[in-house]
């Protein structure tokens, strides 16, 4: 598993639309898009954008190279709207360039949707799909946020505790709350009345009930009002430090099939209780996920303060520090974007 290659990718930017803009694994080569320029999340690609051409060279012809990269991001189509037809051109001719110097494209898909992408033959890391419904040219996409442990905690990992009663942190929105009063409840049943709420709403209200009324379990619980991904410094500060003073964090799919919090949690070193909602993780043919999470079935949601106590109970204090370095290791190692694009080419070079 340590073995190490350099991955050959040629791109073409005459095939890059006038409105996009270039996709990550060119950072190192194209620059840094301003859109990744701005926000709390201002510098999460700095590690790669100077090292990536230590794992990754750009080739100047398409003979030279592993394989082919599409040169911007595929969005799903409602998102492209009256353009789509024009990306979708693009990107047929660039596959066909490719094909014809027998190379395969690869693609990258990093969106709520899980919609299927119409070209013949790629490769394609998405955020969003399905274990089960997976094709086998489909592999696992990071949702990357800025390495939280470098940014705000200088690089110092502190290590947490083993207590007896393990404690579990969320931060963020659920459908209602079981402390929820009068009016406050009284809506929410009204909503849920008329209009049945995707999963991604209802999944989360259920764990965080579930918890809360687990007597075995320290429940670490900030509610939000919103369901989104944006957010100020101060608002990122108290999620950091609600995971950084708890053993696990629960973590469960948002719109898409996929979470930027499981990426998060491990940039901290913390223990994700991950809800497996038939999803797909980076290098899950390399990488044993369950080694590092607590793993809960949704369908067996409503046991999941059972779940986390009978894990917690199960390993000793010394095991349970190891493992809050392992999850850290494995982040830098395979899941921030330096870690993650340097271990690329074992998914693009498998097929």
């Amino acid at each position: 598993m340590n073995q190490e290659r350099v991955l050959k990718i040629y791109s073409d930017s005459a095939y890059l639309p006038d409105s996009a803009w270039h996709t990550i694994i060119l950072y190192p080569f194209w620059g840094e898009c301003p859109g990744s320029l701005e926000g709390v999340d201002t510098g999460r690609f700095d590690e790669y954008i100077t090292s990536g051409a230590g794992f990754i060279t750009l080739v100047p012809d398409l003979d030279q190279a592993d394989v082919a990269v599409l040169p911007f991001e595929w969005k799903a189509k409602k998102q492209w709207g009256k353009d789509y037809d024009t990306y979708l051109q693009m990107a047929v001719a660039f596959e066909n360039k490719a094909l014809r110097s027998g190379k395969r494209i690869v693609v990258f898909f990093n969106n709520d949707s899980d919609e299927p992408i119409p070209l013949r033959n790629p490769i394609i890391f998405r955020t969003s799909f399905y274990r089960s419904t997976r094709k086998a040219n489909e592999f696992a996409f990071p949702g990357w946020s800025i390495d939280f442990q470098q940014k705000y905690r200088a690089g110092k990992h502190t290590l947490r505790k083993k207590t007896a009663v393990p404690t579990v942190c969320y931060t963020g929105y659920v459908d209602y709350d079981a402390d929820d009063r009068g009016s406050v409840f009284l809506h929410h049943l009204k909503l849920l009345a008329r209009w049945k709420p995707p999963i991604e709403r209802t999944l989360r209200g259920v764990a965080v009930r579930t918890l809360k009324q687990e007597p075995g379990v320290k429940m670490n619980f900030i509610r939000r009002k919103g369901f989104s991904g944006g957010c100020d410094e101060a608002t990122r500060q108290e999620y950091l430090s609600n995971m950084i003073e708890s053993d696990y964090s629960l973590v469960i799919r948002g719109a898409g099939n996929f979470s930027y919090r499981l990426y998060e949690v491990m940039s901290c070193g913390r223990i994700p209780v991950l809800i497996d909602t038939d999803c797909v993780l980076p290098f899950d043919g390399i990488l044993d996920w369950k080694r590092y999470c607590v793993w809960v079935d949704s369908s067996e949601v409503e046991r999941l303060g059972e779940k986390i106590r009978e894990f917690h109970e199960r390993i000793s204090a010394a095991e349970f520090e190891e493992l809050q370095i392992s999850i850290r290791r494995l982040y830098e190692d395979w899941i921030c974007p330096a870690g993650f694009f340097r271990n690329i080419w074992r998914n693009i070079l498998s097929l």
